[in-house]
């Protein structure tokens, strides 16, 4: 009997398999990437493929309408995750070929539109006056928002900061904001 073939794999050549994206093989799931122990492994090029990319960021803010101590000046250590989906680039020579977009462009993006705008600043709701008054004077870098600056709020802001940005092969899918390790509100661009 031959041996189960997520235990033969890694010793076996690969020239004779084409795995498809996803694909199961005994135990192992396999993703389409060219690795340089499996230099033969092909995959469909054109294929649509989803990347994420998380910063952090420190900032503050306030909810005024709030039964809890989320009505207070406060500060969060935030993380934001920003998923998008492309094609994967098939051009030969091209810097990206193989990627849906190099995760460093995408990193540049988020770090210039959302963490230098907001990191170690403040989001103010534009309706709360008295808070408003005291940080737009205190601080340099404050975001006014149209609501409360909730993790929801905010998430739809980063969004929107985001995507006009991306390469026009490049759509964001998801926009993950973290307040806390515990809570985070996830906005995909539909109102």
């Amino acid at each position: 009997m031959p041996p189960h073939p997520s235990r033969s794999l890694a010793i076996q050549p690969t020239s004779h398999l084409i795995i498809k994206p996803w694909s199961y093989l005994g135990e192992i799931l396999f993703f389409p990437y060219t690795s340089p122990f499996r230099s033969t492994l092909s995959y469909p090029r054109s294929i649509m493929m989803i990347i994420s990319r998380k910063i952090e960021l420190d900032y503050g803010h306030t909810l005024p309408n709030s039964f809890s101590f989320c009505n207070q000046l406060h500060g969060h250590r935030g993380t934001v995750i920003a998923t998008v989906e492309g094609r994967i680039i098939d051009r030969k020579g091209d810097p990206q070929e193989g990627m849906v977009m190099d995760f460093k462009f995408l990193n540049d993006i988020m770090m210039q539109y959302v963490h230098d705008v907001l990191d170690h600043g403040f989001a103010v709701w534009k309706n709360d006056h008295e808070d408003f008054e005291f940080i737009t004077k205190r601080n340099k870098r404050v975001v006014i928002t149209d609501e409360p600056p909730t993790a929801e709020s905010l998430a739809k802001w980063a969004f929107n900061q985001i995507q006009p940005h991306l390469p026009e092969n490049v759509a964001l899918k998801n926009l993950r904001w973290y307040e806390t390790p515990n809570n985070w509100a996830d906005y995909s661009g539909d109102e």
